[in-house]
């Protein structure tokens, strides 16, 4: 693993290396120009406990379609040594009004995965392989109402089917709910707060969210809800660091699939454990992030995160928290607009992970 991990490494630091004084000299040369788009193509080689070695591109512009922030278009596609295909596009548009921005995220995936279980306590020796083939949309709308204060709606819909298990494997159980894969579309509300100085990798501000999902139509069974209230805070007490924490409670209610369940794990929540390693209807979160300058465009990152899963609200307040830590590099391609890449290597109790992904993970 650890040959895995510094191999990983150096392909990553290859492409940066390689595109690190072009994007300087466009900085440079570029310094006080406000209209700057920034294309980046980054040929992608990287492992992960999820995949296994995975190769593909990532395609980043950015645009000012306002002063204060930069939009963006984000397209990733990747196969990995697993057989997994995964495909998205993310666009997300500021208006020039300064108070309006739309989001929309589409994801296609065939995604051979490891089933852990459902709950707080389920273990890395007792997985099984299964996979699930999903058609995945979500389109919002952000309106900032007074100051701080902005409205969220969204829509959101997944067409999820089951297309490979194990012989003798406990997914298509009962006790796995809507295992084979239904279809699911509904609205939500959230209202937030947003001070942060940057959207993408934020150096100071207050980020806070009560947001509500609900389902309104499915093919099979019956409708659910999800209620999550997510804070995140960014200090900056010194040139270039930053310190970053983010606390973040879900609650699932109805009749739910396993794969809607709030989870624990991956390149977000809980750096170190596998995509999905903890699901349960309850979840809670705590991460702390230090982000501070190396070289020029190059800065680092340590971090640590805790969290735990539950089937009652209450419970995930006590009881046995999962706990991961690590760290990574960061590279800033666009100077301007704090856009960077990041690559993140993070170690969990009985798993680890390696990370190479566009903006930071909170």
């Amino acid at each position: 693993m650890a040959r895995f991990i510094l191999n990983t490494t150096c392909y990553t630091l290859a492409v940066v290396m390689f595109i690190l004084p072009t994007v300087q000299a466009v900085c440079e040369e570029n310094e006080d120009t406000f209209e700057l788009p920034s294309l980046l193509v980054v040929p992608v080689v990287t492992y992960s406990t999820d995949t296994g070695y995975a190769g593909g591109f990532g395609l980043i512009k950015s645009y000012h379609s306002s002063e204060r922030q930069a939009s963006t278009v984000q397209v990733v596609i990747m196969y990995t040594q697993k057989k997994q295909f995964q495909s998205e596009i993310k666009w997300e548009h500021h208006f020039p009004n300064e108070t309006d921005r739309v989001l929309v995220d589409l994801i296609y995936n065939k995604y051979p995965s490891e089933f852990y279980g459902i709950g707080n306590d389920t273990s890395n020796e007792n997985t099984e392989t299964y996979t699930p083939e999903y058609f995945v949309g979500r389109f919002g709308h952000e309106k900032t109402i007074v100051a701080r204060w902005k409205l969220k709606t969204i829509v959101r819909f997944r067409n999820q089917s089951l297309t490979g298990t194990e012989r003798g494997g406990t997914i298509k159980t009962p006790s796995v709910p809507w295992s084979r894969g239904r279809f699911d579309i509904g609205p939500g509300i959230g209202i937030l707060w947003d001070s942060r100085d940057n959207t993408y990798s934020a150096h100071t501000g207050l980020f806070a969210k009560l947001e509500y999902f609900g389902v309104l139509y499915q093919d099979e069974g019956k409708a659910f809800n999800t209620l999550s209230f997510d804070v995140r805070k960014y200090f900056n007490p010194a040139s270039g660091l930053v310190l970053a924490y983010q606390c973040e409670v879900r609650d699932s209610r109805g009749d739910i699939p396993f794969y809607f369940y709030p989870d624990l794990g991956g390149e977000e929540r809980l750096r170190g454990y596998e995509s999905n390693r903890f699901l349960g209807e309850k979840a809670v979160l705590f991460q702390h992030d230090i982000r501070f300058p190396i070289w020029g465009l190059l800065g680092g990152v340590a971090f640590v995160a805790t969290g735990k899963v539950a089937d009652r609200l209450n419970d995930v307040f006590s009881g046995t928290y999962h706990t991961a830590g690590g760290g990574g590099l960061r590279f800033l391609f666009n100077k301007k607009d704090n856009l960077v890449l990041r690559l993140d290597v993070a170690y969990g109790s009985d798993s680890r992970g390696v990370y190479f992904t566009f903006g930071e993970a909170y």
